[in-house]
């Protein structure tokens, strides 16, 4: 996730220990449930994506025989394990005890918006068919906004 990624990522674990130690919010119990849920349906959604994409992985790049995947959550989205992943960062916050841990997840989301529009960049150049895809799959992130 390069320069930012990795600090904000930290600032997210950090932050909800800062926020217990000097008292900063308190999310109400029923928050605190419905985050951690939120959590575990981001990691359903993960394992959904590995299932469907035995391409996905970490790094952008492109692998000789790769196909462009058109089914399960890709028919919605382009990048659901980024919608996951944004998930799981705003519940974890939450799930921690912290309002205030929302803030390095709001922070990072440009960060995730300049790494999808790099690998689609990429992705457009080496992946046969990714265009067709492009015109067909609409949403990048949140279906009816990006």
């Amino acid at each position: 996730m390069g320069l930012w990624g990795g600090p904000l990522m930290l600032a997210l674990y950090v932050m909800p220990g800062l926020d217990r130690r000097f008292g900063w919010s308190d999310p109400p119990p029923a928050a605190v449930v419905a985050a951690q849920a939120l959590v575990l349906a981001s990691y359903l959604a993960t394992l959904w994506v590995f299932l469907v994409n035995r391409w996905a992985g970490r790094r952008i790049e492109t692998i000789p025989g790769q196909k462009v995947v058109s089914t399960g959550p890709y028919a919605v989205l382009r990048h659901p394990m980024y919608t996951a992943t944004l998930v799981f960062m705003f519940a974890s916050a939450v799930a921690l005890g912290s309002w205030w841990a929302v803030i390095p997840v709001i922070l990072f989301v440009p960060v995730l918006v300049v790494r999808i529009r790099n690998e689609e960049e990429v992705l457009l150049r080496e992946l046969p068919g990714y265009r067709d895809y492009l015109n067909k799959v609409r949403y990048r992130l949140l279906p009816l906004v990006w």
